[in-house]
């Protein structure tokens, strides 16, 4: 069984509007956008979190042309937005919305969609029902994956080859399959750095590019 994680600081909206609006200060003040698998161009890309819009726009100026990030925090949507005009790009969208609450995502379906975090810290959040009475371990991660992924499916294409990439800093590869089975299945993995501790091998990335299981 997976054990749920420690609710965490980093998993409030609270935190992220607060470090969003203090990045977005820095932008203004000096132009600095904070801390920052080959796919056909033409197609759709959306990013879960966007935040500071750093990757949206690097992908942008390796000629992607279909651009969208949402993201729950306003100070992130409004910083993303500038920084991407700023650079050129004022065809990427950037919108507002909860994942975790189907009913404020509308958004055209992506072909590919992109997560380098926003999973990591939606799985150190509270529960989606703060007055549901607690939940047995386990059972907080299991419900936070279930939202996200409703929130997959509204997103993605139902193209046969449409994926989904997400890297976390806290789940394993296993991890991440188990919490997205059977809905998607794992197809490949991203490489990063490795350490060795112990006679152990392992890296402190983990990359893994999913597949929408056919419907």
């Amino acid at each position: 069984m997976i054990e749920d994680l420690p609710e965490s600081l980093l998993g409030t909206k609270e935190h992220w509007d607060h470090v969003y609006a203090q990045e977005l200060s820095n932008f203004h003040e000096c132009g600095d956008e904070g801390e920052v698998c080959k796919v056909d161009s033409s197609k759709p890309l959306l990013e879960f979190g966007s935040g500071n819009g750093h990757l949206l726009v690097a992908l942008a100026k390796a000629g992607y042309t279909r651009l969208m990030g949402v993201d729950y925090s306003d100070s992130a949507v409004t910083l993303g937005a500038e920084y991407a005009a700023s650079s050129g790009f004022r065809h990427i969208k950037f919108e507002t919305a909860d994942l975790l609450n189907k009913d404020s995502i509308n958004l055209d379906p992506a072909f590919l969609i992109l997560d380098k975090g926003t999973f990591d810290a939606i799985s150190l959040g509270p529960e989606p029902d703060m007055d549901a009475p607690k939940t047995a371990p386990g059972a907080r991660i299991s419900l936070l994956a279930s939202r996200y992924k409703d929130a997959l499916h509204q997103c993605l294409s139902t193209e046969p080859s449409s994926m989904f990439i997400i890297t976390s800093c806290n789940w394993t590869r296993d991890e991440l399959v188990q919490l997205f089975k059977p809905d998607f299945t794992a197809i490949d993995e991203i490489m990063h750095p490795t350490f060795s501790f112990g006679g152990q091998t392992g890296q402190t990335v983990t990359t893994i590019v999913f597949n929408r299981k056919a419907i």
